[in-house]
């Protein structure tokens, strides 16, 4: 840093860092003092040999930043040739750099006329970029990218790129392939390029200066736990905005909206009314530097946030979203707020799901995620259609993961010794005492849709799940395939046309229900009382978005069976464990697999999310008609732990509480322990199971339900 800078404005050299604290920067060399460009050999790539006063060196003294010695100015208005949208400079070196990524950082200092325009995009200037590249031979050169997040000042800004903070490219362009760290030749880095960019593209921007290149040591990695942003200043925060300009707003101290929140300092307020537009899609982003490094315990951290909404008008945060340095993404889908005010939403990083930016439809296992080089946070707000009232955020902290307590309602799946013979005949179900039944009647649910009214159950054993779905009376109109073809189109969307019963099974039971692509497996069962062996079809690995996640592999061993009459019609399936565990994603399994979670013990005790989505459409011919339903149990997407989500637990009996298909004295030594405890719920197995009727109480009525089973052995 020059003498000049240091000694007249202090008070202007503020980090652009995401919150990073002090430190001392361990100077290594000096790459460029932008005293001499034209000596320094910076080159401005768009341009090369013509004058189109794009780059310019500063004189000594330069009233727009009183810099004794110069600096590099990029105009993006120059005297003569065209306006411009995008300028990049390089700088050759010879020899070749030889860095440390895992340690070291570029490190240059940005003067900005407008922080505005630098944060929230709305048009003018800003260094975009700092780009490396390692070889200049042919296609082999691999290009690094480091997006600098917005900057503080006007005035001088400290710009910190971490070399672990760089997403690589082998060639350069959207279509290039991605490498890892480990490809690059760290000790051959030829070229500096400083990127800039003029958004909205009017090439009218202010311009911006650049001084002092540096080799550094990189800030140490961030301390947990750890307060992401306060919202007390979103400025300060450095939260940059990347859809739905002029929405993010600071709220003042005491904003009488907040409802007596007990934080003084302000919120950060979304607006999806801003000068009489309305705005749907809102996503505050914040960038992490140095890069976040969860490599080692990814599992045990939580991101928390305070949310306020008043449930108006669908105004909501939808998602968590975090960037890694290899362009994956990671999405956390929050729940549906039950009530009005603030609630806390917790974030736990093993429920993020990931996949390649750009593709949403096809997941990645989180062990191909660079847990070491987490690089940004987005925050999805959506109103939907648009237009509705104002959410509040605050307080984001990286907090310990606790596992969350579940309201789900837990049925028990009977074990059967004798195998069921699927044929559309409940008779062998009768003897089956422990396989509680779910009553589904759109009816009931919260603003009701249609009025099919179904009955189901589960069995298994340790080759099959069994399914029993029995229609009870109320559907006035029977709508039912006549074959699979027509039923399983989902091109057309038409297995909705249709009477049916469709599952969403999420075999770790760790995600949220109702969200596609968070499920392991989507079985669709038609109504028919037609006699049908065929309408059953799945839909695996959450790619249901498209029609390549259909998988007639996961149901090849599976069978279905319809009966009855309108009113009473009956379906009855069987899946395999063993098909589930070669079509479905193994991070979306139990570890081991299905076949053996389900035979771990003779009992099991395996619990895994199922929740039931019911269809009642008499639609005989398009268009629709006036009697349709589509429902989940609470009407809107279930939250997979809440008071409406569904989990199965496979038992030979439900007194059967060591798992060993015997209700002896060992059960009762393992419920006597227990005796008259409360607060039982999944996180202590429902009292070791002496929670028998899961009410959250081991009492007199656990008590009878133990003694009829050990009485019936």
């Amino acid at each position: 840093m020059k003498l000049s800078k240091t000694l007249c404005y202090m008070p202007f050299i503020v980090m652009a860092v995401f919150l990073m604290p002090a430190f001392a920067a361990t100077p290594i060399g000096q790459l460029a003092s932008f005293d001499s460009i034209a000596t320094e050999g910076w080159v401005d790539t768009g341009t090369t040999g013509l004058p189109t006063g794009r780059m310019l060196q500063t004189p000594p003294g330069d009233a727009n930043f009183n810099e004794g010695t110069g600096s590099m100015k990029i105009n993006f208005t120059p005297p003569i040739l065209n306006i411009h949208k995008e300028i990049e400079v390089v700088r050759t070196f010879s020899p070749v750099l030889d860095v440390n990524y895992q340690t070291q950082a570029i490190t240059l200092w940005v003067w900005s006329a407008d922080v505005n325009d630098s944060r929230f995009q709305t048009g003018s200037s800003r260094l975009k970029e700092v780009v490396l590249y390692d070889s200049t031979v042919g296609t082999s050169r691999h290009i690094g990218r480091f997006t600098v997040p917005p900057l503080k000042n006007v005035g001088w800004n400290k710009v910190i790129a971490p070399f672990r903070n760089f997403m690589w490219m082998a060639g350069k362009g959207a279509g290039a392939p991605l490498i890892k760290p480990g490809v690059v030749e760290w000790n051959k880095i030829t070229q500096i390029g400083l990127f800039m960019s003029c958004l909205p593209y009017y090439g009218i921007g202010n311009p911006i200066y650049m001084d002092n290149l540096w080799l550094e040591l990189a800030p140490a990695p961030i301390a947990r736990p750890y307060q992401i942003s306060s919202c007390d200043n979103i400025v300060d925060d450095l939260w940059d905005e990347l859809r739905g300009s002029g929405v993010m707003l600071q709220t003042p101290p005491g904003d009488a909206n907040l409802l007596g929140w007990k934080d003084p300092n302000g919120s950060m307020m979304i607006d999806f009314r801003v000068y009489g537009v309305a705005k749907s899609d809102i996503c505050p982003s914040l960038s992490f530097v140095p890069a976040l490094d969860f490599s080692t315990d990814y599992n045990d951290w939580a991101i928390t946030v305070w949310l306020w909404t008043d449930l108006v008008l669908d105004s909501k945060l939808k998602e968590i979203i975090l960037h890694d340095a290899e362009w994956n993404l990671g999405r956390f889908r929050v729940p549906l707020t039950l009530s009005p005010g603030w609630n806390k939403v917790v974030a736990r990083l093993d429920e993020f799901l990931w996949n390649r930016v750009g593709n949403d439809i096809i997941t990645i296992s989180p062990d191909e995620v660079r847990k070491d080089a987490i690089l940004s946070m987005e925050i999805w707000t959506e109103c939907h259609p648009g237009g509705g009232n104002q959410i509040y955020l605050d307080d984001f902290r990286f907090e310990p993961a606790v596992e969350a307590l579940s309201e789900a309602t837990i049925v028990n799946a009977d074990r059967t010794f004798t195998p069921i013979t699927v044929d559309g005949n409940p008779a062998d179900w009768a003897a089956l005492d422990d396989s509680d039944v779910v009553d589904f009647d759109l009816q009931a649910v919260p603003d009701p849709n249609g009025n099919l009214h179904v009955k189901y159950r589960l069995a298994w054993d340790p080759d099959y799940l069994y399914i029993l779905v029995q229609e009870q009376p109320g559907d006035g109109v029977a709508t039912e395939a006549a074959n699979l073809a027509a039923f399983s189109d989902s091109a057309l969307g038409v297995s909705e046309w249709y009477d049916s019963l469709a599952l969403y099974f999420d075999f770790t039971n760790n995600r949220y229900p109702g969200i596609a692509s968070h499920i392991s497996f989507y079985l669709f069962l038609g109504l028919s009382s037609t006699g049908r062996t065929d309408l059953m079809f799945p839909l695996t690995n959450g790619r249901w978005s498209d029609q390549g996640g259909v998988d007639l592999a996961a149901i090849a061993n599976g069978s279905v069976a319809t009966s009855g009459t309108l009113g009473s019609r009956v379906i009855e399936a069987k899946i395999k464990w063993s098909d589930l565990d070669s079509a479905i994603d193994w991070w979306r399994l139990p570890e081991g697999g299905l076949a053996a979670a389900v035979t771990a013990k003779p009992g099991s005790g395996y619990i895994f999310g199922c929740d039931p989505r019911l269809c009642d459409t008499e639609m005989l011919d398009p268009p629709w008609t006036a009697e349709k339903g589509l429902a989940w149990l609470s009407n809107g997407e279930p939250s997979g732990t809440g008071i409406y989500a569904k989990d199965v637990r496979l038992v030979c009996s439900a007194a059967d509480l060591d798992f060993d298909c015997d209700v002896n004295f060992k059960d009762y030594a393992q419920f006597a322990e227990k005796w008259l405890n409360d607060g039982c719920n999944n996180l202590n197995g429902f009292c070791n199971g002496a929670d028998i009727v899961i009410d959250g109480t081991v009492n007199m009525i656990d008590l009878a339900e133990f003694a009829q089973e050990w009485l019936s052995e």
